[in-house]
């Protein structure tokens, strides 16, 4: 990643930032690939019913 970032001109300061709520990622990394997709596709239906209105 270092490489990359160089190469494209940009400096990296990665760190962990304090408040973001990892909660979510970890819920949904626990789901099957499957299960994932499902729910990708849920969620796509719910955002396009949302952008319509």
């Amino acid at each position: 990643m270092r490489r990359l970032v160089d190469a494209c001109g940009f400096t990296e300061d990665i760190r962990p930032a304090p408040e973001v709520d990892r909660s979510a990622m970890r819920e949904l990394l626990r789901l099957t690939p499957k299960e994932r997709l499902d729910l990708a596709a849920t969620e796509a239906r719910n955002l396009e019913a949302l952008v319509r209105r």
